[in-house]
């Protein structure tokens, strides 16, 4: 019997609805919408949950590669679903069902679904409603790793009111895992067509800013500290700005956090408070004295030493030079003193190579 044959009988005797009779529904129920590598066979309306057949049919019991942390709290949603269930208030069309995967003979894998289950549990029911689906490879990448995305994904665009949203710590402990597992690679250095880390993240989607922030725990857990950056937000350079200010009351300080290499906007920011300084001191305000401190959050994390190279190169005034109104009073005081204009680049710590603090006194 060829494999589809084979699972296709289980499930046909465990009395399936099949993923074209759906379709034709009116009112169809809720599933997971645009999973890629996931295909959706069908549901399983009143799949047999009792111990027996439990371990008839399942390959092993449940965990969640993707909510290892969370779910250690998950006490309190699992009885707010038992309490829906007993009072007939659990409607399990509109929620996102569990998944389960087909794996030989009479053996299912459980993918998602580990509150559900528990809560079914608690409230002594004897079946379950779950969707049956299946995952294949998709855009180079194989099925192994379209599996772990949904497991992280699962909650994502879902409005259910009782979900267990996962936590940073779950995408780390999951995507380390993963490494190790070999689905996926630390990044494109690694030969081998598999995702990269960064592009699992981006697959689970994180945006910018806590994905940067992951990204480096990530890195660190796997023993790769020197690609582990450390974001730092506008706010946090403007920290970074008032502890340089006391430890060199000399200098003047000025900073901005950049996502890319060119923010004509950021280095305005900066060049106006150096402007404002120069026009009001230029012998103490001056090229020798101001210092810019560069940060890198969002995307920039990711390049941190193209957006470094370019600060320390771009000594001029980029993204002002064409402003030349607003600088009238600055070029007629640098002719009129001698005293040149600008400021000198330098980083603030993110890498763990980065010092403390930048000696200016070097």
């Amino acid at each position: 019997m060829k494999p589809n044959e084979e699972r296709d009988k289980l499930l046909n005797s465990l009395n399936i609805i099949w993923m074209e009779e759906i379709e034709k529904m009116v009112i169809k129920p809720k599933l997971p919408k645009d999973v890629k590598g996931m295909i959706i066979l069908g549901i399983i309306p009143n799949f047999p949950i009792d111990p027996i057949s439990w371990t008839k049919y399942m390959l092993s019991d449940y965990d969640n590669p993707a909510r290892q942390e969370s779910i250690k709290k998950a006490a309190e949603y699992i009885m707010e679903i038992a309490t829906l269930m007993r009072e007939g208030k659990w409607e399990p069309e509109h929620h996102v069902p569990p998944t389960i995967e087909w794996m030989f003979g009479e053996k299912f894998k459980y993918l998602t679904g580990h509150m559900t289950k528990k809560g079914a549990y608690a409230a002594d029911k004897k079946d379950l409603w779950i969707v049956v689906v299946d995952f294949v490879d998709e855009d180079g990448f194989d099925a192994n790793y379209w599996r772990e995305i949904w497991a992280s994904n699962e909650n994502i665009g879902n409005n259910s009111y009782v979900k267990l949203e996962r936590t940073p710590e779950d995408v780390v402990i999951q995507v380390v895992e993963m490494v190790e597992k070999h689905i996926i690679k630390i990044d494109d250095d690694v030969k081998g067509k598999k995702p990269t880390v960064s592009r699992t993240l981006d697959d689970m989607q994180l945006t910018d800013q806590p994905k940067a922030e992951i990204l480096a725990k990530i890195m660190i857990k796997l023993g790769y500290k020197h690609l582990a950056v450390e974001p730092k937000t506008a706010e946090e350079v403007q920290k970074e700005v008032i502890r340089y200010q006391m430890k060199y009351p000399n200098h003047y300080f000025a900073g901005a956090s950049y996502s890319a290499k060119s923010q004509e906007k950021r280095d305005l920011e900066v060049a106006r408070k150096f402007r404002e300084k120069f026009n009001s001191d230029p012998y103490t305000y001056n090229a020798d004295t101001c210092i810019g401190l560069v940060g890198v959050a969002g995307k920039g994390c990711q390049k941190i030493k193209e957006v470094r190279t370019h600060k320390e190169l771009a000594q001029g005034l980029p993204g002002i030079v064409n402003d030349r109104e607003e600088w009238r009073k600055t070029d007629d005081l640098e002719k009129a003193t001698g005293m040149k204009f600008g400021w000198k680049s330098k980083n603030i710590k993110q890498i763990l190579e980065d010092p403390d603090m930048i000696d200016l006194n070097e």
